[in-house]
């Protein structure tokens, strides 16, 4: 049953998607940061992709342990914001003080990433706890296009600001960003989202129940009116036919035996977590999926790092790296908001989707080697963007088709394998370049990696197809 939007709850979507888009802009547009770290304090490509690898890491890995704890203590999402603020806003502030490599690779891959993990987390557990399920897929669409706006925003007060202030006045004017925690604080404090009508999830569910009980109630009592009615009716025919009118009262139906049958058929509760473990690390159908979104994610973070600095290598500028990361944006917040439109509708495959994002993905990097032109890299990181914005939504959905028991903890396994890989591939990114001294073969390692992830998401329609032939074969013969 569709629910009526509640001012709160545009409130709550305003304020996540605010959260989403500051997380998402201030990580993606590291490879900002990249080049300026190695301009202005003569860090080398390996050492700066370093400090990166680290921010991705520590921004991803934790995401299944911070959400556990959130589960298991009850943390209230204001907490969770609250801490975000802190933590980005002291990161923040010890980089644009940081003159060398270990005090940036504290501040920023450690201390800003800690930041990063409780808005990442804490944005897309609060989604659930605060909107019912006829909503889900639309909220989380619209959250998820944030990371476009935010990449947008800091790119392009990059492009406006950095020239005129410096990167280190640059890095401090970012925490206006922080402002969004903030306004989350505000609006989820319960003294204060009581006043601004914000419901939480488990109070619509009770209204909901309660609705439902007083209809049930009066369809019961209406449907054991009607029966007693054509019952007193045949007692009445009976009696006429034996010459007596009257009526005993233990002819007459209870009207209170059927108030007691919902309480009595009451459904078995499911073990939402039964083998859960089981059931993702021995699916061959979630393995691939697994798989095919690591070496996928390998390609689009380490390019979306690399990409600024590489433009800079081919003799442009760095704010002609700035647009292209704003293009990049733009796209995704098209991207993942019509993918989740498209998703909610079913108007086309979503594994069909992700195949083709991470095939163009894999071509066009390579492709990028031989077009060292900067209107063909801007066209490169619109496809880059729209591609990146598909899969991150496309793969998080196709987990419900290949497990039946998880998908919450097969969602945090992505996470966790997404920093680890972004780590690898973005560190490794920048060793290779100091070795070949072009970026040319390592966007051609990295087109490679994104092409093995569109043979494995193959290979798992090909499985899941056989899988669902055999199904429909067996009900055939039952």
């Amino acid at each position: 049953m569709a629910t009526k939007w509640e001012f709160g709850e545009f409130l709550v979507l305003l304020c996540l998607t605010m959260c989403y888009a500051t997380g998402g802009g201030l990580v993606y547009c590291l490879g900002l940061m990249q080049g300026t770290w190695i301009a202005k304090l003569n860090l080398t490509t390996s050492e700066a992709s370093v400090i990166n690898s680290v921010t991705f890491a520590v921004t991803l890995l934790p995401a299944p342990a911070v959400q556990f704890l959130r589960d298991y203590y009850n943390v209230q999402p204001y907490i969770v914001f609250l801490s975000a603020a802190t933590f980005v806003s002291i990161g923040l502030y010890l980089t644009s003080i940081a003159t060398t490599f270990l005090t940036i690779l504290i501040s920023n891959g450690v201390v800003f990433s800690i930041g990063i993990v409780f808005s990442v987390t804490g944005t897309l557990t609060t989604v659930y706890h605060y909107f019912l399920d006829d909503k889900i897929t639309l909220v989380s669409s619209c959250v998820s296009a944030g990371m476009g706006m935010g990449m947008v925003m800091v790119s392009m007060s990059f492009k406006y600001m950095e020239p005129v202030i410096g990167w280190r006045g640059f890095v401090q004017f970012e925490l206006i960003f922080v402002i969004s925690y903030v306004m989350a604080f505000l609006v989820f404090f319960p003294p204060i989202s009581r006043v601004l009508g914000v419901r939480t999830r488990k109070m619509k569910e009770l209204e909901l129940k309660q609705l439902n009980a007083v209809e049930t109630e009066g369809l019961l009592a209406e449907n054991n009116n009607l029966e007693n009615e054509q019952k007193i009716v045949v007692v009445e025919k009976k009696q006429k036919e034996d010459g007596s009118l009257s009526i005993s009262n233990d002819s007459l139906p209870s009207l209170n035996n059927h108030g007691h049958d919902m309480d009595s058929i009451s459904q078995s509760v499911k073990d939402k977590v039964k083998k859960a473990k089981d059931n993702l690390l021995f699916n061959p159908l979630f393995l691939l999926l697994l798989f095919s979104w690591v070496f996928n994610e390998a390609t689009y973070n380490a390019v979306m790092v690399h990409q600024p600095e590489r433009v800079v290598k081919m003799g442009y500028s760095l704010i002609n790296g700035a647009d292209t990361l704003a293009i990049n944006g733009a796209v995704q917040i098209v991207a993942r908001f019509s993918v989740g439109l498209i998703a909610d509708r079913q108007l086309i495959s979503v594994i069909r989707l992700s195949q083709l994002s991470k095939l163009t993905l894999g071509v066009m990097a390579i492709v990028s080697t031989f077009f060292p032109f900067l209107m063909f890299q801007t066209f490169f990181m619109f496809l880059v963007g729209a591609c990146g914005g598909i899969v991150s939504t496309t793969d998080v959905i196709l987990i419900k088709d290949c497990v039946k028991h998880g998908r919450e903890l097969g969602i945090s396994i992505l996470l966790l394998m997404d920093g680890l890989s972004s780590f690898i591939s973005i560190a490794l990114a920048g060793v290779l370049y100091s070795v070949f001294e072009s970026y040319n073969a390592v966007f051609i390692i990295l087109g490679g990696s994104s092409l093995a992830a569109f043979v494995l998401v193959l290979i798992l329609d090909v499985l899941m197809r056989t899988k669902y032939r055999e199904r429909e074969h067996t009900y055939s013969r039952m």
